[in-house]
């Protein structure tokens, strides 16, 4: 990791957010030793490190227990923020009923399918899929 540039005068850095595949996880998947300390050592100074990702909470937060990361953790591309220690929805980014059905009925037209992001226990299922077509090889 780069060096972070000096805050500007009379100021020091509070919060250090940080994305997940591609910065912290290297190609392969895996957190380098050097990254790891990297993280220690913004945390030791005072800066605190926070997990801005695009994954779900449930494959977030091994990787924020692995740097020792007690912050909440900005998850599902912004959509979730949850408290690790409890696993409390601190904020949530929901549909109005009406977008709701509106976007699964144009889904539906199309015959895509439609992902939604559950917010229940980590342990339990955090995603629904509304059908799988056929005839794609993703998919079948």
């Amino acid at each position: 990791m780069r060096p972070l540039p000096p805050p500007a005068p009379g100021r020091r850095y509070k919060v250090l957010a940080l994305d997940v595949d591609g910065t912290l996880l290297d190609r392969e998947g895996y957190l380098r030793p050097s990254t790891a300390a990297a993280v220690a050592r913004a945390a030791e100074a005072g800066i605190r490190p926070v997990l801005c990702t695009g994954r779900r909470y449930r494959r977030a937060r091994p990787i924020a227990e692995a740097l020792g990361i007690d912050a909440p953790i900005v998850c599902n591309s912004g959509a979730l923020v949850k408290e690790p220690a409890d696993h409390r929805t601190l904020w949530r980014a929901d549909f109005d009923a009406e977008l709701m059905v509106a976007v699964l009925d144009l889904f539906r037209r199309h015959d895509e399918p439609a992902v939604s992001f559950t917010d229940r226990s980590p342990d339990a299922p955090d995603f629904v899929i509304t059908h799988f077509p056929t005839g794609r090889p993703l998919f079948d």
